[in-house]
């Protein structure tokens, strides 16, 4: 026996969230209570430190195996590891999974052993739980794992590839829910799959903060790639250490252990999600930390070894996919940057006016940065085009925030809290040096997007005060945050591009003294041409739709003037430049009865508004404004403006007549479903009672009815009763579905069960017409998430319609089968009279029935198929017809796999295999 010694306290029972990015999760002093675990000193394997609990799992107390060989006080264990670490080649990591068997005849352990931060650590525990694919041979999975890479060598995105792992985890481990979740730049995140039990609440599309997975359990996702909590609400075993042996103060790195105890901080963030137990995998994507598949459950939950090893292929797998589909797009980007960059090779060439050519070009500099605006800074003189701030704002910019490197910003505002000049006109830019001296910079400018982001509760309260401590939030409900101040991100390969334009103008004009000479020369020509060259600023405005006013402020000057006009404006307005010429631009459009409002409009705002010009009339037109040219040099400083005006008095009055049709149409439906509630109620009533009066007179209730022809009369009289109140009841569903009033009622069905019970209710159909009904369900059918009533219709009608249609001695044959998607499909194929190409795209239309003479003697209402229709639409799925006269029909209706639940261990079924309806 030894003397022993706690290590490393674990966390406090009311942990401060205030401590949470410092808590140090990898050394909690404790492990999860479904294990135990052991440390060891090589090469004797003498135990150093052990879990308290160790007397539960190996009949054994820490006392005793403290301090001494692990031989002697498990033998048999001890000699299975070291034959698993010879198997594995010394024992190299990564770990060692083996069985371990304890003494005193206890059941064998499942063991994994891996070496970390000097110390060899043996985690012990038994089987976990039985999952959906547990017990299932090993051919079945590697099947689906192999389906799995041959789905995802044909996704086009990353949300196809995450849709699929999700699917094929929610399968593979039977947890309630399960998310792929992926890390944006500043580490907060969101839900980009999720396949999940309907009684949970849906987080797909949610952005959770970085502060729900702070940089601590980032590192230890990104070192241990899964990582298992089988219970939030189970206890914690502390860690117990042999005081005379090597460093027993030092506290134990669980970082990459299975078993280790979790930050109390974090179970309180799980049970405030009504989660129970986690299973989550990394998604390692160039070696960096991409996202996790992380599965939840409402109650305690733990797996194999056999499913933790499952899970980790997918999430390899899944890694993978997503690696070559992001390098794909990279390189495709990247091939992109470079042919933008080819194109201002010629910039330079004899005649050229390089700065127009730089601003102004199809292939310039707005087009490698994808911008709304582009400038030049030429050694104190600046040139703008588009949507750009001022030319003192840009030289503030370039002065204060610019030289070497790229400068890249996707917000103004944090470059320049204290300044309000960009808020209207931009909100990101993009800036580098082309040369230091003389001074040359390029810059690239976007707008603003103003941007909807639903997160799963409130961001911005990410804690609340309880007990005078911090606690993690309790509410996850979907928040909206309307983002502002922000330009759409730049990407890596724009930044990179923008980055090779000093050595690539450079080269082109020749070496970078060669190009300050040529962009200074060409500035003030640039400059020229905007003043003075009304033709050429004509082939600027050519190319904006509509009608445009060109308006131009002179250096020093803060009001705009009207300078030139294009054609269109002039025929809408009857007016010609001489007119306006050099008058205030706000006097000329006061003159066209523009609303003062909409003259303060800033640049790249716009309005819509009712003017009445001379050429044309009352119109609607939408006014917007826009920055064309700004240059300002050391000589003078210019700025062109452009004022488009758009006729959208057609597109208005389209949209009034549409809108008011569409009132109609709500009124006229409103009215015929009211008047079909009322009138299925007023029709339904009276035949219920001349169905029950009939069955009354059939059954001789009242004594014999004398001759048998009023027998016959009066089962004549049940069926046609039967037939109208079947028919009222097939036209309020059509109306309701078509109203949109039918909604669809979700419930856990079994599947099979439920397809048994509609073959029994149509067998007397199939016995009457001398039909045989053959019904296929195998034994692992899956559960469905579905309106029962509803696929109950789908079924009964699927299997009468058939039954109706198939001559005396046919076969119609009803069975569930699973879709290469995963979804589940009900199939019902007969050997009747079939249905001609021609007919097909038609049946689905409602009271449609092909004219035949099968079809007049079995009548009906041409409503089955259209109703099957719209309820499969209404579960997302869809109805699939195959057919071919004189050979038969295939009526397939498929549901989504995110409505397949996998049929659980010890779930009922009515049918095991085949069962076969005989013919009367």
């Amino acid at each position: 026996m030894t003397d022993q010694a706690p290590i490393a306290t674990p966390a406090p029972e009311t942990p401060s969230l205030s401590d949470c990015a410092r808590e140090p999760i990898h050394i909690p002093g404790a492990i999860q209570a479904h294990g135990t675990l052991l440390v060891l000193e090589e090469p004797d394997l003498t135990v150093t430190h052990a879990a308290a609990n160790l007397a539960r799992y190996l009949g054994v107390p820490p006392e005793e195996v403290l301090g001494v060989p692990l031989e002697r006080s498990c033998p048999a264990g001890a000699a299975a590891l070291r034959a698993a670490l010879a198997q594995a080649a010394g024992g190299a990591d990564p770990a060692v999974r083996f069985d371990f068997e304890p003494p005193a005849g206890r059941p064998a352990l499942e063991a994994r052993f891996h070496r970390h931060d000097g110390r060899a650590l043996l985690e012990l525990e038994p089987p976990g739980e039985d999952g959906p694919r547990e017990g299932v041979p090993g051919g079945t999975a590697t099947a689906d794992l192999a389906g799995f890479i041959e789905r995802l060598e044909g996704c086009a995105t990353r949300y196809d590839i995450a849709r699929w792992t999700a699917d094929l985890v929610s399968r593979s481990t039977g947890f309630d829910r399960v998310m792929v979740y992926r890390f944006l730049p500043d580490w907060s995140g969101d839900v980009i799959a999720e396949v999940r039990h309907a009684s949970e609440p849906a987080y797909l599309g949610l952005h959770f903060p970085a502060s729900d997975i702070p940089a601590q359990a980032r590192e230890l996702y990104r070192v241990n790639l899964l990582r298992a909590i089988a219970d939030v609400h189970g206890e914690v075993v502390p860690l117990v250490a042999d005081a005379a042996g090597r460093d027993p103060a030092r506290p134990v790195d669980l970082g990459r252990s299975t078993l280790r105890a979790v930050s109390p901080i974090h179970l309180e963030y799980l049970r405030n999600m009504g989660v129970g137990a986690t299973l989550v995998a990394s998604l390692m994507v160039g070696g960096r930390l991409w996202g996790l598949i992380a599965c939840h459950h409402p109650t305690g939950r733990r797996c194999r070894a056999g499913t933790h090893d499952l899970l980790s292929r997918i999430a390899l797998i899944a890694a993978g996919a997503l690696e070559r589909s992001i390098a794909a797009d990279i390189a495709q980007a990247r091939r992109r940057t470079e042919a933008r960059l080819a194109a201002l090779d010629g910039v330079f060439e004899a005649g050229r006016d390089s700065v127009a050519a730089l601003l102004c070009g199809d292939r310039g500099l707005r087009d490698l940065g994808m911008a709304d605006g582009v400038a030049l800074y030429v050694d104190g003189a600046v040139a703008a085009f588009g949507r750009t701030p001022d030319t003192h704002e840009i030289r503030h910019l370039v002065e204060h925030h610019g030289g070497g490197a790229v400068t890249a910003t996707d917000c103004l505002h944090e470059l320049e809290p204290q300044s309000s000049a960009f808020d209207e006109t931009v909100a990101g830019m993009l800036m580098v040096e082309l040369s230091a001296q003389p001074r040359l910079v390029a810059l690239a400018f976007r707008r603003e997007v103003i941007q909807e982001i639903f997160w799963g509760g409130d961001p911005l309260k990410a804690a609340s005060a309880e007990d005078g401590r911090l606690s993690p939030r309790k509410s996850f409900e979907r928040w909206r945050q309307t983002v502002t101040d922000r330009c759409p991100p730049w990407s890596p390969e724009v930044v990179d591009g923008w980055g090779e334009l000093p050595g690539r103008l450079a080269a082109a004009a020749g070496g970078t003294a060669r190009l300050a000479d040529r962009l200074a020369g060409d500035i003030r020509r640039f400059h020229a041409w905007t003043r003075f060259d009304e033709p050429a600023v004509h082939g600027l405005i050519d190319v904006l739709p509509g009608a445009v006013l060109v308006s131009l402020r002179a250096a020093g000057e803060s009001v705009f003037h009207a300078f030139t006009m294009n054609r269109e404006f002039q025929r809408i307005f009857d007016i010609v430049p001489d007119e306006v010429a050099g008058r205030r631009i706000d006097d000329v459009l006061s003159l066209l009865g523009v609303s003062p409002a909409i003259r303060a409009m800033v640049p790249g705002a716009s309005a819509e508004t009712t003017l009445t010009a001379p050429g044309t009339g009352e119109r609607t037109v939408s006014i917007s404004r826009r920055s064309l040219l700004k240059v300002d040099t050391e000589d003078d400083g210019t700025a062109l403006s452009a004022w488009v005006f758009q006729d959208i008095t057609s597109h208005r009055r389209t949209e009034e007549a549409l809108r008011t049709a569409r009132d109609q149409a709500l009124v006229a439906n409103r009215s015929k479903s009211a008047f079909l509630a009322n009138m299925s109620h007023e029709l339904r009533t009276p035949l219920n009672a001349i169905i029950g009066f009939s069955e009354l007179l059939a059954d001789e209730l009242f004594g014999p009815l004398g001759d048998a022809k009023y027998k016959e009369y009066v089962n004549d009289i049940r069926h046609a009763g039967e037939h109208l109140l079947s028919l009222i009841s097939d036209l309020l569903d059509i109306s309701k579905i078509e109203a949109g009033r039918r909604t669809i009622n979700e419930d856990l069905i079994d599947l099979g069960a439920l397809v048994t019970r509609c073959c029994s209710m149509v067998s007397d159909l199939a016995r009457r017409g001398d039909v045989l009904l053959d019904r296929q369900i195998p034994a692992t059918a899956p559960n469905l998430h579905a309106d029962a009533r509803a696929v109950r219709q789908i079924v009964v009608n699927l299997l009468s319609n058939a039954v109706k249609f198939t001559p005396a001695g046919g076969t119609v044959t009803c069975r569930t089968l699973a879709l290469k998607d995963g979804g589940v499909a009900i199939e019902v194929r007969d050997t009747g009279i079939g249905i001609a190409e021609e007919h097909l795209s038609r049946v689905l239309e409602p009271f449609y029935q092909v004219d035949n003479s099968l079809t007049r003697q079995v009548g009906g209402t041409g409503l089955g198929l259209s109703l099957v229709n719209a309820i499969a639409n209404l579960h997302q799925g869809r109805l699939i017809l195959e057919s071919k006269v004189g050979c038969g029909t295939t009526a397939r209706v498929e549901f989504p796999p995110w409505r397949t639940v996998p049929a659980r261990d010890g779930a009922s079924r009515t049918l095991h295999g085949v069962e076969q309806v005989p013919a009367a």
